[in-house]
């Protein structure tokens, strides 16, 4: 129907329909797209005002009871590698070594890595930014021996083959790094019908480790080692540091020789 039509009420059902479905945080993003649109609509006429201006967005607290992400331990990384054969070592060396996303890394080519240099260089998918990562020896290793002899070729073939085949996301990847947490201990079986291959049409169920956890470890390591704020979300990519804060875990240890430090007054 004519745009002219639409009500604040459509875009109110819109925004809860979105959030019982698949999250808030969905249905607020919607929501603030669907105002940009209206916007511009107002400023190209076809519009007298923006239906979307006067809906809120929905509170975005977790609740309390919620699962969150957290970094692995190094006695889950351990078992981890166990049972991780072929490319996932390689892809699970990638996330931790590196921070990278799944995505990221299932679509590196051996163009995009530089041996002799020790870098890996590629655009970020998701935030479109050029990245320049230093490689670590644990990932240098296996790339030395795992690497494509065209260099356009895929690093990892059956997880960039896996990607393309569900047009771009990694939804299957995920589901297969999971499988591995349950080998090795690390997670419960999900029910079959969870992976339906539905990508972002179905509700995601948080889980505490994922491989994004693996994003969380390198964040937290490059700050206990006392790497700078500014270096760390440059390797990381994140935008802000509010953002790398949300990764960044402290363990016990490092807080309690922090608190250790403090003055004794006599």
């Amino acid at each position: 129907r004519d745009i002219a039509y639409v009500h604040k009420r459509d875009l109110a059902e819109l925004r809860d329909k979105t959030a019982a479905a698949l999250t808030v945080s969905t249905a607020n993003t919607d929501l603030k797209i669907l105002r940009t649109a209206f916007r511009q609509a107002v400023a190209d006429g076809l519009r007298l005002d923006n239906p979307g201006s006067s809906v809120r967005t929905l509170d975005d607290r977790k609740d309390a009871s919620a699962a969150e992400r957290r970094p692995f331990t190094e006695a889950e990384l351990k078992s981890l590698l166990l049972v991780a054969k072929g490319e996932w070592e390689g892809l699970i060396l990638g996330g931790l070594y590196t921070g990278q996303r799944l995505g990221d890394l299932a679509s590196l080519t051996g163009r995009k890595i530089d041996l002799e240099g020790g870098l890996l260089t590629f655009r970020s998918q998701k935030t479109g930014r050029d990245m320049v990562v230093p490689l670590a020896q644990p990932f240098f290793a296996y790339l030395k021996t795992n690497m494509p002899k065209d260099l356009d070729a895929p690093v990892f073939p059956k997880a960039s083959a896996e990607k393309q085949s569900a047009k771009g996301e990694s939804r299957r990847l995920s589901a297969q790094f999971h499988e591995l947490l349950v080998k090795a201990g690390l997670a419960e079986a999900r029910p079959k019908d969870k992976n339906s291959g539905k990508g972002h049409s179905v509700k995601r169920t948080v889980s505490q480790l994922t491989f994004h956890s693996l994003r969380h470890n390198t964040t937290s390591w490059l700050k206990k080692a006392g790497v700078p704020e500014s270096v760390v979300r440059d390797i990381i990519g994140h935008e802000s540091e509010l953002v790398s804060r949300q990764y960044t875990h402290v363990d016990d240890e490092t807080k309690r020789k922090a608190i250790n430090n403090l003055p004794v007054l006599s």
